[in-house]
């Protein structure tokens, strides 16, 4: 049988030839990417680019942006501004502010870089405006709102001085600022017009405009605070001073006459207030939780350290009337204590709705006309007073700061002390005094 040989056809570019290794010579084939005899590398292999980083390094300096991976966040990119280094020259880094965590990387981003602008504009272009609102973002953290909202007013009144730079301030740009001081009404039936700032307001100005160019100072923008150095006029300070009318305490007569109205509408507001001391805004912002009606003591409080979350004993008096309050909140499924009728809806009271309320109450009974809000707060201090209430259970109750070392630090006072002293206080329902 004869056996035939096909020859195999390859193409030219297929078919294998052998080549000479340029470092020791031998036969390698030209396909071999290194030499067998001696390992030289006889093809570069082509390296494959890395792909591109999406998100590139920030700047020294700059900030940081962090992805929280593996949690169902909804805003997950958390972002840290860079407020210096510490002792081993690593970066301090804290939670941006106002908002730290932003939906997206971009967000995050654009935030920071708002914020690194700011810094920048540390500089002598910067206006009054600018630095208010660098100011303000952290102020308003540090203080009550009521606060906040009082310095938010003040500027609006500075609006002579928004686009001047902060470095060319002198006094007698922040004189003539405050003196004739001019904002927008921006509600009601004069809504658009200009509204004049009163003595009471132009002090408010100096005081928002020295804490400002504190800030600037400490921040290295100005060298002096001139708001500081600045000095009203003699006519402001004197209208200023006849305006600030002294609280003054609700006689035993009225006191007697608030008691026999008490089941008229809020007035047992005023009674409350005037038997614990709290301040108008304290007393507003009451939860249900922080009543506790079986030990006869209430949490609460602001505007001091002192007075931040305290407890005020529970009076024997008003206690009837509290838990009206408690009961009203339970059944209406508010978590506040007090709840009020507002524009034809019951809901919680506001320090607005109170003095509304309040200054209506004093007309109905036909009360002093010149009372305040607050004055139920030295009603509270005056009967206390008369009723040889211990120094310091008192300074407690009503928020105020004891300097007695021995006393705030080493005495050792139980909450049936602060009611016992509380109960001093003579509830006299039917005095004509």
């Amino acid at each position: 049988m004869a056996v035939i040989f096909v020859p195999i056809l390859c193409k030219e570019d297929d078919r294998m030839a052998l080549t000479t290794c340029p470092e020791c010579a031998g036969k390698v084939s030209d396909r071999a990417e290194t030499c067998p005899h001696c390992g030289y590398p006889l093809k570069k292999t082509p390296r494959k680019k890395p792909k591109p980083n999406r998100r590139r390094k920030l700047p020294n300096g700059f900030g940081s942006i962090t992805e929280i991976r593996h949690t169902d966040l909804k805003n997950p990119f958390y972002a840290r501004a860079n407020c210096g280094k510490d002792r081993y020259n690593r970066p301090i880094l804290k939670p941006l502010k106002p908002e730290a965590y932003f939906p997206t990387y971009e967000d995050a981003m654009e935030a920071l870089i708002k914020y690194n602008k700011g810094k920048v504009d540390l500089s002598k272009d910067m206006t009054v405006e600018t630095l208010y609102r660098l100011w303000f973002a952290e102020y308003e953290q540090e203080v009550e709102p009521v606060t906040a909202r009082g310095a938010k007013s003040a500027f609006s009144y500075c609006r002579s001085i928004y686009k001047k730079s902060v470095q060319s301030l002198r006094i007698v740009d922040i004189k003539n600022c405050i003196e004739n001081g001019m904002a927008i009404e921006t509600r009601g039936k004069n809504k658009g017009n200009p509204k004049e700032a009163s003595a009471k307001t132009k002090i408010n100005m100096k005081s928002t405009l020295s804490m400002m160019l504190d800030y600037a100072k400490e921040m290295e923008i100005v060298d002096r605070n001139c708001a500081r150095e600045c000095n009203l006029s003699k006519p402001t300070v004197k209208d200023a001073a006849k305006a600030e009318n002294p609280h003054f305490s609700f006689s035993a007569a009225e006191r007697k006459t608030l008691w026999q109205n008490r089941d008229k509408e809020n007035v047992d507001l005023l009674i409350i207030s005037c038997y614990s001391g709290w301040r108008p805004n304290e007393l507003c912002e009451l939860a249900l939780e922080d009543i506790d009606l079986n030990n006869n003591r209430m949490k609460g409080g602001s505007k001091t350290d002192a007075g931040i979350d305290r407890y005020v004993p529970i009076h024997p008096g008003i206690k009837p009337l509290l838990i009206a309050r408690y009961q009203q909140a339970q059944e209406l499924g508010s978590d506040r204590l007090i709840n009020v009728v507002s524009r034809g809806k019951i809901r919680p009271i506001t320090y607005a709705i109170y003095s509304t309320r309040f200054h209506k109450i004093i007309n109905d009974l036909g009360l002093d006309k010149k009372h305040r809000p607050h004055d139920t707060r030295d009603t509270f201090a005056t009967v206390a007073k008369e009723a040889d209430v211990d120094e310091y259970a008192l300074k407690y109750i009503i928020g105020h700061s004891i300097t007695d070392i021995t006393e705030r630090i080493y005495t050792d006072r139980k909450p049936e002390w602060y009611y016992k002293e509380m109960c001093k206080i003579v509830v006299d329902k039917y005095s004509t005094n």
